[in-house]
């Protein structure tokens, strides 16, 4: 008996000395993403406000773009953190409406227009937002430094939230400084992630509720780790809102740093998101290879009918929006959003939110308008490249089938776009093609 109650003290001693080392390297690991955030957070502060007092296009232009990478870089740190859900999308999205408005900003000014004051006072209000939103990270950092929140505690609150989300000690601080900072300013543009997306009922969520057993076998089946069977899956939380889900976290069991987070719908079991912020290598593969494994991992996920619209490359990443095709109709509302790693073709960024909003069965009405008349209306005035049919999005959440028209015009590209029952021009956009890719504006 005696030997038994040693072996099991020993073993139980063991355990802890193995637990506190996981704490260590867990702590250190959630301490480094917090001061990159904090980082980040700070850059993009100064770089809003910089933008705001800039007269020279070039150098706004230059200033947006960094807005971008910042904000997109201070995402990537954010999900490194045990944060509860509700509180990580909150700021997620805030961080990624700003990264989309300086984006489409950006795209904008390149044809050399003038700023607004209505751009201008968007651009402050953001600043005032990512400033208090610094400050708050601030105070918290002190509340770090002087020991009233350890990381220790950190850890072991990760670990009760598996089972009460709301009680996490980090997440409860980052829910506090958020609902200060609150509201987050709404911002309404041509970007990929805009409010008006989220006014709309999800009209491509289908299929029965699932359990949370059904979502992880989706989990393990959907995320590109490159046949990797022997995959860890934990449950992190359930998300409310428009779209309910369970969220986990995925990580192949050879790599403890490379962990992937997703979220299933509790409907249909359809994958609204996932991200993995590993770090990409240099690049082995073109651009066209990169286009081609993310229409794979479209098909073999059942999206099929996807094209690929428009595309930059970020610190070798690829990313590409996918439009679905139905009969020779692009229908623009329904995309999706693949990050494609350029050392190995890996599917490291999955964003289907545009798709579950619109996608559904469309009766598209036949063209009064002929294919021949836009050709005729175009004239002479431009080098016609092509004529095809598209359905865009309006302003007011409806949708018009129309006749996309992609021209150049002195040395430069647009996309116009002309109503296929009156014949009205709906819509321009100019076709913007860069090193790193290919924009509309």
């Amino acid at each position: 008996m005696a030997f038994l109650l040693l072996v099991t003290g020993f073993w139980g001693y063991e355990q802890y000395k193995e637990r506190q080392q996981l704490e260590i390297y867990l702590g250190n690991q959630y301490k480094e993403s917090f001061f990159k955030l904090l980082d980040r957070i700070e850059d993009v502060t100064v770089l809003l406000g910089k933008s705001i007092v800039s007269n020279g296009q070039q150098r706004f232009v230059t200033l947006l773009s960094d807005i971008w990478r910042q904000a997109f870089a201070a995402q990537e740190q954010l999900n490194q953190l045990p944060i509860s859900n509700a509180t990580l999308m909150k700021t997620s999205k805030f961080l990624t409406q700003v990264g989309d408005y300086a984006l489409a900003l950006a795209k904008e000014n390149l044809q050399e227009r003038k700023v607004t004051d209505d751009q201008r006072a968007k651009l402050k209000s953001l600043r005032e937002q990512a400033g208090n939103l610094s400050q708050a990270l601030h105070n918290l950092e002190s509340q770090i430094n002087k020991g009233d929140i350890t990381w220790s505690e950190v850890i072991r609150g990760t670990r009760r939230k598996i089972e009460k989300a709301d009680e996490h000690l980090l997440s409860n601080n980052f829910k506090t400084l958020v609902e200060k900072n609150e509201p987050f300013p709404t911002l309404i543009y041509d970007g990929p992630f805009s409010d008006h997306i989220e006014q709309q009922k999800p009209k491509g969520l289908t299929g029965d509720m699932i359990s949370k057993k059904k979502a992880r076998e989706i989990v393990s089946d959907f995320v590109d780790y490159k046949d990797n069977p022997n995959l860890v899956i934990k449950d992190l939380a359930e998300v409310k809102g428009k779209i309910p889900a369970y969220q986990f976290s995925v990580q192949p069991d050879d790599n403890e740093k490379n962990h992937t987070t997703i979220d299933v719908s509790k409907k249909g079991g359809h994958v609204i998101w996932y991200m993995n912020p590993r770090n990409v290598g240099s690049r082995n593969i073109s651009r066209i290879e990169a286009l081609n494994k993310g229409e794979q991992f479209l098909n073999t996920r059942g999206y099929e009918n996807m094209v690929p619209t428009y595309s930059w490359i970020e610190h070798n990443v690829l990313t590409v929006s996918y439009a679905y095709k139905q009969d020779d109709v692009i229908i623009y509302p329904d995309l999706i959003k693949l990050k494609i790693a350029m050392d190995n073709g890996q599917v490291i960024g999955f964003e289907a939110l545009g798709y579950l909003m619109s996608h559904h069965k469309r009766e598209l009405p036949k063209p009064e308008i002929k294919k021949e008349e836009i050709r005729e209306l175009l004239g002479d005035r431009f080098d016609i490249e092509s004529i095809r049919l598209a359905l865009i999005p309006t302003p007011s959440l409806k949708e018009v089938l129309t006749w996309e028209a992609r021209v150049r015009y002195e040395e430069e590209t647009y996309l116009l776009y002309y109503d296929v029952k009156s014949g009205n021009e709906v819509n321009i956009l100019k076709v913007i093609d860069t090193p790193e890719g290919t924009f509309t504006d």
